[in-house]
């Protein structure tokens, strides 16, 4: 019964519909950790209506928090998410889409999802590129997520940045001996 009446109601309707709930939820729950989800997933539904930074921001947080909690097909979702999101905007942040890609490819890496494990690193290392800045923020001459632990990619299993251009595997790896994720220029 509720999925036939949600279909009944247009998608201008849906998207003002959610973002009324997201408005309440935030105000009655917005510091609330246990509803960050809910949060991210009814600001994401109503982002249509123009308030993308706040979908975006609830998306990433509910993000780290599913893969804090093991939940890293949740987590991939909603990275995924708050990247086409982001995507509509006028003019897309790009550090925020290389923040948004390497979270989604620890996500998916994660999950054992390899090869969408590597197009997420590949857009990362496209994104790090367009900003001229290899690193995303530091001077270190690489993209590193070091925040998440991946065997697969302690194994040497790495993405360079012409995994973009043609899914090569590189095998780099940080080089200072931590367990990490590195997307070489």
């Amino acid at each position: 019964v509720r999925d036939t009446l949600y279909d009944e109601v247009s998608p201008a309707q849906r998207a003002t519909l959610h973002h009324k709930t997201a408005l309440a939820l935030e105000e009655l729950h917005g510091d609330d950790p246990d509803r960050l989800g809910e949060l991210a997933h009814h600001f994401l539904a109503a982002a249509s209506r123009g308030d993308s930074a706040k979908a975006i921001d609830y998306a990433e947080r509910a993000g780290a928090q599913a893969m804090d909690q093991l939940a890293y097909e949740e987590a991939t979702e909603l990275y995924e998410r708050a990247l086409e999101v982001l995507e509509l905007q006028d003019e897309p942040d790009e550090r925020r889409r290389l923040k948004l890609a390497l979270a989604m490819g620890g996500a998916e890496a994660s999950a054992s999802q390899v090869s969408d494990a590597r197009r997420a690193f590949g857009k990362a290392a496209e994104s790090a590129r367009s900003l001229g800045d290899a690193d995303g923020a530091g001077g270190r001459g690489r993209v590193e997520h070091t925040d998440l632990f991946d065997p697969w990619f302690e194994r040497g299993g790495g993405v360079d940045a012409g995994a973009a251009d043609g899914g090569r595997d590189s095998g780099s790896s940080s080089g200072d001996g931590a367990s990490g994720h590195t997307v070489s220029p």
